[in-house]
């Protein structure tokens, strides 16, 4: 299967894996208290892992709306640990949460957004194909239509 054209909403798409891929880097980069190491690298790509899914999606699906969903829901859970973490932590505890929300981000939150974003393209596309028949059948009578008006 060979990648899509790029369009404006797959730079959103991409504009957010930056995003989430930006994050992890500042965490990993300036919020955490060892120094760079194998570990904090490793760290660093498993944090990834759910964009890089992200990312191939956007490269090789029809749509980028799956891509902008499960980019949108790995960023906005992203947000919320690094919320819980640096700037409200509420236990000591807290700090795992970098560990397992990548986990969860990259089996549970990413393929639901994905799966949303198949869904609502889905919806529309047969929205406005349905539409767009509506609207031809409407425009051309019918011949049994066109035989009265000119018998009348």
């Amino acid at each position: 299967m060979a990648s899509q054209p790029i369009t404006s909403s797959r730079w959103i798409a991409v504009g957010l894996v930056a995003a989430g891929v930006a994050l992890h880097f500042y965490i990993e980069g300036f919020k955490q208290v060892s120094a760079l190491s194998e570990f904090s690298l490793g760290s660093f790509l498993y944090s990834c892992a759910p964009y890089v899914l992200v990312t191939l999606v956007i490269l090789f699906a029809r749509t980028p709306f799956p891509g902008l969903v499960g980019g949108a829901a790995a960023l906005t859970i992203d947000l919320m640990t690094y919320w819980s973490v640096f700037i409200s932590p509420t236990s000591s505890n807290v700090g795992l949460a970098l560990l397992w929300m990548p986990l969860w981000n990259l089996l549970i939150f990413v393929p639901l957004g994905i799966g949303v974003g198949w869904l609502i393209y889905s919806l529309s596309d047969a929205k406005v194909s349905s539409r767009l028949t509506l609207s031809l059948n409407a425009d051309v009578p019918h011949a049994g239509c066109a035989r009265q008006r000119s018998a009348g």
